[in-house]
Parts: structure tokens; C-alpha cells; sequence
């Protein structure tokens, strides 16, 4: 709670920091784990499943921290209790428990507001609340203006040359975001408890941004939606000292749409005649782009999960897991014009583990059985931990897991606008279903306040689904028959890397430096010539260092994050005849620069009678680094007034997705 927000306290942001997590993209959409993206990761929340992770369009986590308890993350290798993804598992739990009296709170900060309650109902219930919304609409807030500038209009570089004629910006956006937490706890007795839970969340953007230039007005309509719901009821009994279970019935919904209208329009003298390509609204104004998406998903899902001791050797974990998927999109976007793609499907499992322990020798050994409705495929998930303590501080371990994911999101991003996706079930045909091996080697070291870790890792993944907007746009330099259907690019992944970890710990400073060293290549039929390059998340180095320090009634933090720069894709051959927007042929060739930053944080806290204040300021990107999330490429017809004003050119020009500069936050919290 103490480390460098930009709103409030965030649990994602906190778990960037450990290693293997990746740190360098404050405003990245969930977590990026080991090179793979957000979407191979299942997360958590009290039994059911957020398929969309964030606030902001990644600045703030959907997971109000008032209101959670804990959070397990597994990097890899994780248990056969755990199925439908192939990278990673975030699982948190709300706050069930707060002792015998009401406790509460508001926090206020540069961006949003929250507040909590928690209280004991009667003698054997428990209720657990919280509600956090942005006050943008409320309050004059330049940290929403510069984010938006920055990040959600990158197919328009104002620094360019090719905009040296705009005379006047008017940035008109409107954006609200909001989430609530409910948790209800009855324990008739000590050996049963229920729990009843409910999560909504919701983002609204409307962007509009009109420029005047010489030739012509250029207007930008840039929305986004998206909304999470989960309800669940979980139950729980301990039958004896050795057998319990947990049975658990949620429901996950989530909607996301999205539209984006770029034109142009010319003044009368503007011959735009010659222009091929592009769709007209009349003689003088041009479309770039115009759709609409829609997506939704309904997730209906039933566990039934077993803990049974025979003995001081071994533990059995046993189960069941349905799960029922509704997927739906509709979309317009150029050579797909006002289709529905529904697709519907059951996902059921079984699964058994022994947990072994003799001696300084422990063993888990699992096996997860899965069919899918919709392809009619059976599916073996063999899982192996081994671990064994050489001494009182020092152990090794070994993991060798595979495992399927069985829905995946596919991005539609034109000029690297990362909402633009949209969720489908895997078929095996048209979207594969993702296969995944991982193999871990590693080590712990623990002795007083020290504690060091090393893990290796290998991870093999099969199935991974690219951008469709680089076969989609007609300038990619790739003949495509007219009429044909739309490829969507599918491969494979493989990553390699090793993860270390040094902390110390001691009353008031505790520090830990992370450091991950990786190398992630995908090959792809359609991209690259069929050549192995570097994936979209790929990242050679990333260091972290954090540091917290107590004194008297101060707490102080710092964070250093650098990583080495992502690859990316570069514009192709740009000529009189010809141009190449995505050099398919070369994909991600080329390096973004390096990312670094520094973040400070001062908070103090007081007591006022029987309320506790804490107050205090974050500085995010301390020395102002310019650093870059991603580089892409966009069009621009160029005006020949020589010519009889003819738009006879294309041209293509780079649009740099830059994060936020020296940024400071000020909060306040008060409890009772």
C-alpha cells in the first residue's frame, strides 16, 4: 500500500514488480507474464472470471484494494484445479472477515474517489462493500487530458511535418468509469461458512477531436465501452478433521464496444477524384476508417473441489469443473460488413492430485481431463511439481505442465489502440485452441532478513492468434485474391528466460531487486516469410528496484523500473506507385528505445480522535523520461497545390504511443 500510485493503491501495479512480470507498460491491459499475452492469464475474482482487467484503458486495475483480501499469482506450472489458460493464474479473494465492529473509509485522489464499509451482521454474518467511480466529469483533471492525448488518438502525430498546418486543437473528451464490490459471509457454524458476491464495473470514452488544416478539416470519433459482471455463491464445509468442500456457481458477463470514424474533408477547390480505396461520403470527404464492434460473453460456470488427507504422506485434491460459453460479435469494419459471429460451447473437467511429502522430498502430481463441446475434443493436462529442501534455508524445485486454453482474444487494433479485440471460442479451425508446455527449474535461498530466488523457465505455446489489422489494410504488400476470406495469422510461441529475485527485509526498510533475462520468438505461416522473430511482448532485460522505508509517523517508497525496448514493425517501401503500411515480410524487426522511470512516494499518517488519516504524494516518472509503448504507422493523403490542388500521394508517417511524462498525485484516505 505504500509503493507509487497513480490513482490509488493498485494490485496489479504491485505484482509488475515481481520477476517475470512486465513493468515497462504502466498502462498495459492485465499482466504480462513471461512473454505471453494478458489474455493467456485466467484472473480471479472469488470464483469467477474478469475477462477485462482494467480502468482507463489500462491506468488502474478493476480491483478496488479496500475491499481484497489477498491475491495468488502463479507465474507457471500452476495446479490442475486451475484449467482454460495457458499462461498464468491471478486468484483473489475478497475480504471476508474484519473482526467484531463496522470499519470504513474514503479515499481521495488525483483521479477517482472510493469508499468501503465493512461490518459484522449479527453474530454470524459478515458484509463487505466497496464503490470506486473517476471524477473527471467533476473535476478539472489534466492527467485525463495529457493520458488521452497521448495514448488514444496515435494515428494522429501532431509533431509531424505533415500537421505543421493545423491551427487549432480542441480535445473533446468524455470518459467515466466506475466499479462496486459486495461480499456477504453467513457461518451457521465453525465448520461452514457461504458466501454470496457481487462485481460490476463499467468504462465509458467518448472521444471527439476536430483539426483545421490548410486543405481540408480532419475529424476523429474515437468510443469505447466495456463492462464486467460477476456473481458467484461459494459454500464450504469441513466434514472432518481431514475431508472438506468447496462447491462454487458464478456467473461472468462481459460487453465491449468500440467505434472509430476518422474522415476528411476537402474545400471545393481539392480535386480528390484520383483517390482508390477508401469509402466516400460525397465528392469532397474521404473515410479512413469507419466501424463498429460489439462483443459479449457469457460464462456459466459449476466447481465441485475436494480436499481429502489420508496421511502424514499424502494429500488428495479431486474435483469437477463445467463451464458454459456464449461468445457473440458484431461488427463493421472494412471487408466485413454488419455480421454476427455467435459461437457457443461447454468446456467440462475433471481432475485429481496427490500431494506428497517424505522426508526433505515433496511431490505434487496431478492430471486434468478437458472436453470441449464445440470441437468435440478430448484433452490431457499432465502436471509435475518435485521440490526438495537441501537444508534449513536452501531448496530446489522442478515443474513440467502442460495446459489448453479454450476461448482467446483476437486483436482488430489499426495503429496499436489496444481495446479494439474481441473474444471468440476456439474451434480448432478457424481460431485453433492454444496449447501450452512449460518447463521451471529453480532454487530459494531464506536466512534473516535475506531471501534470493533464481527460476528458469521454458514455455512452448501453440495456437497464438496475431493482429488481424495486418492482413486486413490493403497496404501490407500481400496479394490477396479479391473476395477470399480474411486470414487471421496463427502460430506458435516459444520463451526462454530466467527470473532472479534479492530481498531484504528488516523493521522499517524493506528492498528487493528483480531482474529477468528472456528471449520470446513466434513463427507465424503468414508473417515474416515463415521466419521465427521476436514476439510482440518480447523483452531481452527488465530490472526492478523497490525500496520502502518507515520513520515515525512517515512512510516512504521508490521505484525504478528499466527494460530493454519491445520490437516492433516498420513501415515498408513508400513510393509514387506503392506503399507498404506493415512490412510483413521483416515483423518486428526493429527495436523500440529503451524504457526507464522513477517513482517516489510520501505518505503520513495520523490519528483524529478514532479516524485514521493518511495523506501523502506519488511522483510517477520523476526525471520526465519520454518513454515509448509502441510505434505505428499512419496514412495521410498529401495535397499537391501545384498540381490543381490534386490528392494524388499517399503518405505514411510514424505515430508514436508515448507514456506519460512527470506526473504528480495527491491522496487522501480516511478510515474509521
Amino acid at each position: 500500500s505504500t509503493l507509487p500510485a497513480l490513482g490509488e493503491t493498485d494490485i496489479f501495479k504491485g505484482l509488475q514488480l515481481l520477476p517475470g512480470v512486465t513493468a515497462t507498460d504502466y498502462a498495459a491491459s492485465g499482466l504480462t507474464v513471461r512473454g505471453s499475452t494478458p489474455e493467456q492469464n485466467l484472473v480471479l475474482l472469488d470464483g469467477f472470471t474478469i475477462y477485462h482487467l482494467d480502468h482507463f484503458f489500462g491506468v488502474f486495475s478493476t480491483f478496488n484494494p479496500n475491499t481484497i483480501n489477498h491475491v495468488d499469482i502463479y507465474k507457471g506450472g500452476f495446479d490442475v484445479k486451475y484449467g482454460g489458460r495457458v499462461s498464468a493464474v491471478v486468484d483473489a479473494k475478497a475480504k471476508a472477515w474484519a473482526g467484531d465492529r463496522l470499519r470504513g473509509g474514503v479515499n481521495v485522489n488525483s483521479t477517482s474517489v472510493s469508499t468501503f464499509l465493512q461490518s459484522p451482521v449479527g453474530k454470524k454474518s459478515f458484509i463487505n462493500a466497496g464503490l470506486r467511480w473517476s471524477h473527471y466529469g467533476l473535476i478539472t483533471n489534466p492527467l485525463y487530458d495529457e493520458f488521452i492525448e497521448r495514448n488514444r488518438v496515435d494515428a494522429i502525430n501532431l509533431d509531424n511535418p505533415a500537421f505543421n498546418s493545423v491551427k487549432e486543437i480542441n480535445l473533446e473528451p468524455d470518459f467515466v468509469f466506475y466499479d462496486f464490490n459486495l461480499k456477504w459471509r453467513y457461518a451457521p457454524n465453525d465448520k461452514e461458512t457461504w458466501d454470496f458476491n457481487v462485481y460490476l464495473s463499467e468504462d465509458d470514452y467518448e472521444g471527439l477531436r476536430p483539426l483545421e488544416l490548410e486543405f481540408s478539416n480532419f475529424l476523429l470519433q474515437d468510443n469505447a465501452f466495456w463492462s464486467n459482471t460477476g456473481l458467484s455463491t461459494n459454500w464450504y464445509r469441513d466434514w472432518t478433521d481431514n475431508y472438506s468442500t468447496e462447491a462454487t456457481l458464478s456467473y461472468s458477463g462481459y460487453n465491449g464496444n468500440a467505434s472509430l470514424l476518422m474522415q476528411e474533408t476537402f474545400g471545393d477547390s481539392v480535386d480528390i477524384s484520383r483517390v482508390e480505396g477508401f469509402q466516400f461520403i460525397d465528392k469532397n470527404t474521404i473515410f479512413y476508417q469507419n466501424y463498429q464492434k460489439f462483443n459479449e460473453i457469457v460464462d456459466v460456470t459449476f466447481k465441485w473441489h475436494n480436499q481429502l488427507r489420508l496421511n502424514d504422506n499424502h494429500d488428495l485434491s479431486f474435483g469437477l469443473e463445467t463451464k458454459v460459453l456464449d461468445t457473440d460479435l458484431s461488427i463493421v469494419f472494412p471487408g466485413v460488413s454488419g455480421e454476427e459471429f455467435p459461437s457457443s460451447g461447454t468446456v467440462s473437467a475433471l481432475y485429481l492430485s496427490d500431494t506428497f511429502r517424505k522426508g526433505k522430498l515433496g511431490a505434487v502430481a496431478g492430471l486434468r481431463y478437458n472436453y470441449t463441446s464445440n470441437t468435440d475434443g478430448h484433452f490431457l493436462e499432465p502436471r509435475l511439481n518435485v521440490s526438495y529442501q537441501l537444508n534449513d534455508q536452501m531448496a530446489v524445485y522442478g515443474n513440467y505442465s502442460y495446459h489448453n486454453q479454450f476461448i482467446n482474444r483476437v486483436s482488430s487494433s489499426p495503429f496499436g489502440n489496444g481495446d479494439q479485440f474481441y473474444w471468440v471460442l476456439g474451434d480448432d479451425e478457424e481460431y485453433p485452441i492454444m496449447r501450452s508446455r512449460h518447463l521451471i527449474l529453480g532454487s530459494s535461498y531464506e536466512r534473516d532478513q535475506w531471501q534470493f530466488e533464481v527460476e528458469a523457465y521454458r514455455k512452448r505455446t501453440t495456437g497464438v492468434l496475431e493482429s488481424t489489422f495486418v492482413l486486413e489494410t490493403p497496404f501490407n504488400g500481400r496479394d490477396r485474391i479479391p473476395g477470399e476470406d480474411l486470414e487471421i495469422p496463427n502460430g506458435s510461441t516459444i520463451t526462454n528466460g530466467i527470473d532472479f529475485l534479492i530481498k531484504r527485509k528488516s523493521d522499517r526498510h524493506v528492498s528487493w531487486v528483480s531482474y529477468t533475462l528472456s528471449d520470446s520468438k513466434s513463427t507465424f505461416e503468414l508473417l515474416n516469410g515463415g521466419r521465427p522473430f521476436a514476439s510482440n511482448f518480447d523483452q531481452r532485460h527488465e530490472v526492478n528496484w523497490v525500496n520502502t522505508y518507515k520513520v515515525g509517523k512517515w512512510e516512504f517508497s521508490s521505484v525504478f523500473v528499466y527494460g530493454s525496448g519491445r520490437p516492433f514493425t516498420s513501415r515498408g517501401a513508400v513510393n509514387s506507385t506503392e506503399i507498404i503500411l506493415f512490412d510483413i515480410e521483416n515483423y518486428n524487426r526493429y527495436r523500440l528505445p529503451d524504457y526507464h522511470r522513477l517513482d517516489l512516494s510520501a505518505k503520513y499518517k495520523t490519528n483524529i480522535g478514532k479516524l485514521q488519516v493518511e495523506s501523502g504524494i506519488t511522483l510517477f516518472n520523476l526525471y520526465g523520461r519520454e518513454n515509448v509503448r509502441s510505434r505505428r504507422f499512419a496514412l495521410r493523403y498529401v495535397i499537391d497545390p501545384e498540381s490543381d490542388n490534386q490528392v494524388n500521394q499517399v503518405t505514411a508517417f510514424p505515430a508514436e504511443v508515448r507514456s506519460l511524462g512527470f506526473t504528480p498525485n495527491f491522496f487522501m484516505n480516511l478510515s474509521f
